[in-house]
């Protein structure tokens, strides 16, 4: 029997009940009132896919100098480049309707055959698998497979996020797959449809560059690998991560694209290097860099800080003395710093911080 903890008394009412599962009790006799029981744990929210969706945005976002950088080199593209060279319009417009509901069903195994093996617009590289494929099935059986992954993509369930059923089709296995038909066809289809959202950059990631290379190289943002999280999630975040960055002022995403792969060429890590930047591949590149995308041209920082951007100690010198932190040769701390546009003044070699000016 519960009984008051102060006088003992069994002439208690009860109060109210908490979510938790305690309850707040009153004791009747001499008003002593307290909470009995232990609160139950409450298990954390489940994300949902939006809230995956934002958590990816809201980690990747360029330095503000880096996207000064971007913006000057869009300004230079525009000016070059003003109006795209729009030879594919009349060709994505017979595929829209190729792909929609009501004719792809009937459509001419051609015209899908056709579609994986022209580049207009999109380039999807080899496609000897899906042609090994075709021909091994044979016409027929090869074109429904087709119709079968595009309408999943475009037509699907509606409670499978379309970014999900990409996944499911790319790393299957898929009742609805067909071989060869993956992640460059699948994306060259998202960007025909919904040519408003979708870059045609038909690869996330790959040595001769794809969306991951392109945010790195331009926008200076370290995007997950291919296996961190499933692919229709990295293929779609990635693509409306960069449009975002990319901004407005394009004719269209086949322009924006244009321009993301030319600035992805100017310079081997950043865009627009400021004059007497040079690239620098040392020890403590991650030195270089993080002072590059300062927003300021005066940073006062630690020598902690500067080891948590490093991810190792300095090396003892640069606590023994001043001028490993400003002679270029023999420090190469020194020639990061150096490399990077900016010089060391005010060492403190007592209080362990410096100030970094940047170079005019």
């Amino acid at each position: 029997m519960v009984t008051c903890p102060e006088c003992d008394s069994d002439d208690l009412d009860l109060i109210e009940k908490a979510a938790d599962d305690r309850r707040h009790i009153r004791c009747n006799t001499c008003d002593h009132d307290w909470w009995r029981g232990e609160a139950k744990p409450t298990p954390p929210p489940v994300k949902t896919i939006a809230d995956h969706r934002a958590d990816f945005h809201a980690t990747h976002v360029p330095t503000p100098r880096r996207s000064a950088a971007v913006d000057a080199l869009k300004a230079q593209f525009l000016t070059a480049h003003p109006e795209p060279d729009d030879d594919v319009a009349a060709y994505w417009a017979r595929y829209q309707r190729i792909f929609s509901a009501d004719v792809l069903p009937t459509c001419d195994p051609q015209d899908l055959k056709d579609f994986a093996n022209t580049e207009t617009g999109a380039r999807p590289g080899n496609m000897s698998i899906f042609n090994s494929a075709w021909n091994e099935l044979g016409e027929a059986e090869a074109a429904q497979r087709t119709r079968g992954a595009i309408t999943y993509l475009l037509y699907g369930p509606d409670h499978i996020p379309l970014e999900d059923r990409l996944t499911h089709l790319i790393d299957g296995p898929h009742a609805l797959e067909m071989r060869g038909f993956k992640e460059a066809l699948l994306t060259k289809v998202l960007c025909i449809t919904n040519p408003d959202r979708f870059l045609p950059i038909l690869i996330y990631t790959s040595p001769n560059g794809g969306k991951r290379e392109i945010a790195q190289t331009v926008f200076g943002l370290n995007l997950p690998p291919r296996d961190s999280a499933p692919i229709g999630r990295l293929i779609t975040w990635s693509n409306d991560l960069l449009v975002d960055h990319a901004g407005p002022g394009f004719t269209h995403l086949q322009h924006a694209s244009s321009f993301l792969w030319w600035a992805k060429d100017q310079t081997p890590d950043t865009p627009a290097a400021p004059t007497g930047v040079t690239n620098h591949t040392g020890k403590y590149r991650a030195l270089w860099q993080w002072l590059r995308d300062q927003p300021r041209d005066e940073v006062r920082a630690t020598f902690a800080t500067i080891e948590n951007v490093l991810g190792m100690p300095l090396p003892p010198s640069s606590r023994e003395h001043d001028r490993h932190w400003r002679g270029y040769e023999g420090s190469a701390v020194a020639r990061a710093i150096h490399d990077a546009g900016w010089h060391a003044t005010d060492v403190n070699l007592t209080a362990e911080h410096v100030t970094f000016l940047r170079n005019h």
